[in-house]
């Protein structure tokens, strides 16, 4: 029923500024219907749109008994649920024209031929026959006893609960279902860079929220913990390196040509010039004006590169491996001068007043780097479902 509902709305969408006729003249009878039922409710009186909203209606309600019959007759118990559809798109017609009957139509003096039919009892007989069905349909699908045949019954018990929640034992079944769909992932760490890693930094890589990684088809561990193990993402660490303190101390110059008061201007007879107004002409005068900077810039850098790798559990059959790349940056300039502060560029502005700090460890350098890495993994199996869920 919700993804009927949903259709409906895509076609209440899609209806845009057209008329019922043209709707109807392009074979969009239940389009046809919702605009014409609109236009009356409205209290748009013309004759046209009660028209078009009765041969719409019956048309569209006929070619669906007469599905409905045909479905029937196959014979086939997985046409229940293309059964149950037709009748709910003829209950959801009924409810669009039932309070507006009876419809009058003036220039033909008769009221408009729409029967309204009480289906509610073949509604529920549908929808009673289309879950056992689809009952019958996953309790085969679990015995399969497969991932993904779980995950094929979970969606057919949870169209079962969409139409009667409380049906037989189908939360149980639900979760059954997906207990045995979803694929038990270990994330764990390999160090294959030449440097020795601190015990605090493999306690904060492995640090990790396994809500945050779920998906619909996984869920997610750090350690074993007695229970089966699908797959195993590897966060394979191959390169950490961090380079030597670097300190650049330097003195340099900067100027500037700013106003500095004004002057008069003078005509060729030495006199002061004026304007339109009688106002006096006067300009700005410009000096130069220079001051000294004394510059430390403080700079350290380093990596931390490695590999994303997917592997089955059991057989490390290699399902995907994506690489990853941190850079690790410590970057800060002090900045002191002599002269006029006039004469320093915003670049050395921003900087004026500030110490000299002192430099970051290397693990305090590749620390900072481990959310940048954890992000990447969280992109890493958003983007690779498909292998994670194998």
């Amino acid at each position: 029923m919700k993804t009927y509902l949903l259709i409906l709305v895509i076609a209440l969408w899609g209806i845009g500024c057209q008329s019922p006729k043209s709707l109807y003249k392009q074979g969009n009878l239940q389009g046809a219907i919702q605009l014409a039922a609109q236009k009356i409710r409205s209290g748009n009186t013309s004759d046209k749109h009660r028209l078009i909203l009765e041969q719409a209606f019956n048309e569209s309600v006929q070619a669906e008994l007469k599905r409905i019959e045909q479905l029937k007759l196959e014979g086939n118990p997985a046409n229940w649920e293309k059964v149950l559809s037709l009748y709910q798109s003829i209950d959801y017609k009924q409810s669009l024209v039932k309070p507006l009957l009876p419809i009058y139509i003036k220039k033909e003096y008769r009221n408009a031929e729409i029967k309204i039919m009480d289906i509610d009892e073949a509604m529920a007989n549908a929808k009673n026959y289309a879950a056992e069905f689809l009952y019958a349909k996953g309790n085969v699908l679990l015995q399969q006893k497969t991932k993904y045949s779980a995950r094929e019954a979970f969606y057919q018990f949870s169209k079962i609960n969409s139409l009667y929640p409380d049906y037989k034992d189908v939360r149980l079944k639900i979760d059954s279902a997906k207990q045995r769909g979803t694929n038990l992932v270990l994330i764990d760490y390999k160090n294959n860079s030449p440097m020795m890693l601190p015990k605090s930094f493999i306690q904060e890589l492995m640090h990790l929220s396994a809500t945050e990684f779920t998906t619909e088809w996984a869920s997610f561990i750090t350690r074993l913990d007695g229970r089966k193990v699908d797959n195993i993402i590897v966060i394979n660490l191959k390169n950490i390196a961090v380079s030597p303190e670097q300190i650049r101390d330097r003195h340099f110059t900067e100027s500037a040509q700013v106003k500095d008061g004004f002057v008069y201007e003078y005509d060729s007879a030495g006199r002061i010039k004026k304007d339109r107004e009688g106002k006096e002409v006067r300009r700005y005068k410009y000096i130069n004006v220079f001051a000294t900077v004394h510059e430390i810039a403080q700079h350290k850098q380093g990596v931390l590169e490695g590999s994303f790798d997917v592997f089955n559990y059991n057989s490390t059959e290699l399902y995907h491996s994506e690489p990853f790349r941190t850079d690790l940056v410590f970057d800060h300039i002090a900045c002191t001068y002599f002269g006029d502060r006039r004469a320093l560029s915003d670049a050395v502005m921003i900087n004026v007043g500030k110490r000299p700090l002192p430099f970051p460890t290397n693990e305090q350098m590749i620390m900072d780097g481990i959310a940048t890495v954890k992000g990447n993994l969280r992109g890493m199996i958003r983007s690779n479902r498909a292998a994670i869920e194998k």
